[in-house]
């Protein structure tokens, strides 16, 4: 996304700070877009508690984009879908406190406090954005249990991914097809790849 940094001048209400400072806010209703408790979640476990001082709102308009900026230690990240928003909170990360979120370290050590910041704007180049192939699910993840899956799709989504391959229950698929069809069972099993060799099954590669 590309970005854009307006004045730090701050509009809307004032929201008493923990520490009774008066912060800026205007990001709008409480409870938020709907998708705005997946991304609270997403915040939290990127950044542990801190992750708390984080509020996600709507951004009206067209397309992909996102605003955030932040004052007294609370960030706000608005909006105009779920994966903007993430791109946006990885964006203040990258830009503010110089962390990153990447393969080499997907729980970076979170900042102490969250820097202030003026409001600053991005927006998508493209509608969509592909992640992974076949080769993918034979080579590296048969064998993830969930907390590396989790991991992996925050990391699609603090990125701006919003169209991965997905082949997890693929075989599962076939098999009830050619059970349905009438394929002996004995038969099935013995035609379906085994975890490793999956992508050339996919392929067609028998």
């Amino acid at each position: 996304m590309n970005n854009a940094t307006s004045s730090p001048a701050c509009s809307g209400s004032e929201e008493p700070d923990d520490d009774g400072t008066a912060v800026s806010s205007d990001a709008g209703p409480r409870n938020g877009p709907g998708w705005a408790p997946a991304l609270s979640a997403l915040a939290e476990r990127v950044l542990g508690a801190i992750g708390a001082r984080v509020t996600f709102g709507a951004l009206p308009g067209q397309g992909r984009a996102y605003a955030y900026r932040a004052q007294g230690n609370r960030l706000w990240v608005d909006a105009t879908d779920a994966t903007s928003a993430a791109v946006g909170l990885h964006q203040y990360l990258r830009e503010q406190c110089r962390i990153a979120v990447s393969w080499d370290d997907l729980r970076p050590p979170p900042p102490g406090h969250l820097p202030d910041a003026p409001r600053t704007e991005g927006t998508a180049r493209v509608a969509e954005t592909y992640y992974l192939n076949f080769c993918t699910f034979g080579y590296t993840s048969p064998w993830w249990h969930w907390e590396q899956w989790e991991r992996e799709i925050d990391w699609m989504a603090l990125r701006g991914i919003t169209a991965p391959l997905m082949m997890v229950g693929h075989e599962a698929v076939v098999e009830q097809v050619l059970l349905d069809e009438g394929v002996p069972a004995e038969t099935v099993q013995k035609f379906l790849a085994g975890p490793a060799y999956l992508p050339w099954f996919a392929m067609g590669a028998r």
